[in-house]
């Protein structure tokens, strides 16, 4: 070999050697970044959980970033980068089908408390199971796979039971009377008895407006003048229906919510022993200060299945205080009574029913319930006399103010629950009395 070719086999293979140190380092530096974004993935060294914090774009941008490593430890992570892919689909379409506030899978976190989104279909779910079916398992794909089967479970149930409120009837015949509120009956045990994860609300409201679409139908077919006739009574003695009913249009029965101010007390369980003793649930709107001194029995109220609403923390009169000054009240009672009972108020009564619009507008979204029948306890201290004060303002839908404090006042309701039951009064709490919404000025 003459020189000249010498020196060019020699600045070839200076080349070759060169670029093939540049393709080694090259590679070395591609595999370590390759590797640092497989741990950022994956929670631990045990290659479960992933980071929520990856996208499926992120993830498919390191799949590509992997593409030019070899050897074994690069067919180890490319393997570990599919793994995610699968996982993130996974993961995508369980919390995609569930309402947002609930996602299924997050990170390590799983939630066992999801409901799966209205629309969601058994069709649609089944579609992806070959999403689920990996080759192997750890603890996230256990988890996938048993979040999928319940999802699976609720999107079969939820159509069942909204395919049978659709076949409810709409009109009334009265020759299929019985055959219908049995047909009723059966779906609304259903809703009841549902399976987890399935949206019993949404299957209620469905069902609540076949239902009023029915009871309006029997109304305007058989009512008298005041709103009655057998059939609708025969309707609003079906309990699962008539609570759906309660305080509806087509609703003739008296109504009555009895409550309480000021407690809790220390008469408040003999209060609850005679509403107990006569089958009845009462209303306590409790002050702040009261529940702080008294926690256990704001608890018993709740346990023996009552309800608990606001009454400010010490009794002001609201008139005389300032909006902030007013939340105050309000918002330092509902965490009170929260702490206490571990049940969150919906309603609020404000002392001496004072400024009402005012305190409304500003505690949003509780909401304001007053009363249109006193017993005048505070006043009167004989039993009778307050048992004729009550009786004197009955109305058909009927909310009584009284205070358990007083024993007078328990020593009257041993008269007047089972007067008014004579009189054909239906015993609810205050929400189910649509008039409420209407006493809410001075």
């Amino acid at each position: 070999m003459n020189k000249k070719a010498l020196f060019l086999t020699s600045i070839l293979t200076a080349l070759l050697l060169g670029l093939a140190g540049i393709l080694y380092y090259n590679h070395h530096i591609t595999v370590a970044k390759v590797e640092k974004e497989v741990n950022e993935i994956y929670f631990n060294n045990k290659h479960d959980y992933i980071n929520p914090n990856y996208s499926l774009e992120d993830l498919e941008k390191v799949k590509y970033d992997s593409r030019h490593i070899y050897g074994d430890h690069a067919k180890e992570l490319q393997e570990l980068i599919d793994r995610a892919i699968d996982k993130r689909k996974a993961i995508q379409f369980l919390n995609d089908a569930v309402l947002d506030d609930k996602p299924i899978i997050e990170g390590n976190q799983v939630n066992k408390d999801w409901v799966i989104e209205d629309g969601v279909s058994a069709e649609e779910v089944d579609k992806k199971k070959d999403r689920f079916n990996f080759d192997y398992s750890d603890k996230l794909v256990e988890d996938l796979k048993a979040n999928y089967g319940l999802l699976q479970q609720a999107a079969q149930s939820n159509e069942t039971i909204e395919n049978k409120i659709d076949h409810l009837p709409e009109k009334f015949m009265i020759e299929s009377l019985d055959k219908d509120l049995d047909a009723f009956n059966q779906v609304a045990k259903e809703i009841s008895n549902y399976i987890d994860h399935t949206n019993k609300e949404g299957q209620a409201d469905l069902f609540k407006k076949r239902l009023m679409d029915y009871a309006l139908s029997v109304k305007e077919q058989t009512a008298n003048q005041d709103g009655y006739s057998k059939s609708l009574e025969k309707l609003l003695k079906q309990d699962e229906l008539a609570s759906v009913l309660t305080g509806s249009p087509v609703d003739y029965r008296p109504l009555v919510a009895i409550t309480f101010d000021d407690g809790p007390d220390d008469n408040v369980e003999n209060a609850m022993d005679i509403c107990e003793q006569y089958g009845i649930k009462a209303t306590f709107f409790l002050q702040g200060n009261n529940t702080e001194k008294k926690p256990e029995l704001a608890r018993e109220i709740v346990k023996r299945g009552h309800h608990v609403a606001n009454h400010s923390y010490d009794h002001p009169d609201f008139a005389k205080l300032t909006d902030k000054q007013i939340l105050d009240q309000i918002n330092r009672t509902q965490d009170i009574i929260k702490q206490a009972t571990g049940v969150t108020p919906t309603l609020f009564r404000t002392p001496y029913g004072q400024d009402r619009a005012r305190t409304t507008q500003l505690v949003a979204p509780l909401k304001p319930c007053y009363w249109n029948t006193t017993s005048r306890d505070w006043q009167l201290t004989d039993p009778d006399d307050i048992y004729d004060m009550i009786m004197k303002n009955m109305q058909h839908h009927s909310v009584i103010l009284q205070h358990s404090r007083y024993t007078a006042t328990t020593d009257a309701l041993k008269k007047v629950i089972p007067e008014l039951k004579k009189r054909g009064y239906v015993f609810v709490f205050p929400e189910q009395i649509p008039d409420i919404k209407t006493w809410n000025h001075n």
